[in-house]
């Protein structure tokens, strides 16, 4: 985990019209497996400022320190995934930093005249997005570090060490422990039920 913006980014992630096209060419490079969860809905989402319930299939996969998050959009929600593949988009979307101190990191980046993108949570793990700004490449990601993104990325990061290059598509809940089942159980119960 390094400074936000300037240090390299724990996470790559790929906006993509078809996630199992796409875990498959990942697999082709050597980079696998992909933990899926299908139809995820992100609560408390806004984009541009204005709220939305954007449902996505995402997919994490580990490439040495750099973990790969691939995701499609499946309803028509706004979002700034849906305008990406919309504007032509497919692939490489944006940089993310795993922050320990998340508020502080939002503090800085608006101190630095950072405007925000969008935002959201699954659970307990909140993110918020960046426009690129001044030399930035792509759009940039503050990942809050919680107990459910820290289970989490282990989990991805332990099935890429194990990998034997087959099934390149496995679900995160099959691979996950019961505690991080559970916890996925009641983050989407929740959203669901307008909670979260």
């Amino acid at each position: 985990m390094g400074t936000p913006f300037s240090d390299p980014p724990d996470q790559l992630g790929c906006v993509v019209p078809d996630l199992q096209v796409s875990i498959s060419e990942w697999a082709a490079k050597g980079v696998g497996p992909f933990l899926t969860m299908r139809k995820v809905t992100l609560g408390g989402y806004r984009y541009e400022g204005r709220s939305s319930k954007p449902k996505v299939d995402v997919a994490f996969g580990q490439q040495g320190d750099l973990q790969i998050e691939l995701i499609q959009p499946v309803n028509d929600e706004p979002s700034a995934y849906r305008d990406f593949l919309a504007a032509g988009g497919d692939g490489t979307h944006h940089h993310g930093w795993f922050c320990n101190d998340y508020a502080a990191e939002i503090g800085a980046a608006e101190r630095t005249g950072r405007a925000e993108l969008q935002r959201g949570n699954w659970g307990a793990l909140h993110f918020v997005y960046y426009h690129p700004l001044g030399h930035d490449e792509m759009i940039g990601e503050l990942i809050e570090m919680s107990d459910l993104s820290r289970g989490l990325f282990a989990l991805i990061r332990r099935e890429a060490e194990q990998w034997d290059g087959r099934r390149p598509s496995q679900s995160l809940l099959g691979a996950a422990d019961w505690g991080l089942r559970w916890a996925a159980v009641k983050v989407q119960v929740g959203t669901l039920l307008g909670r979260s």
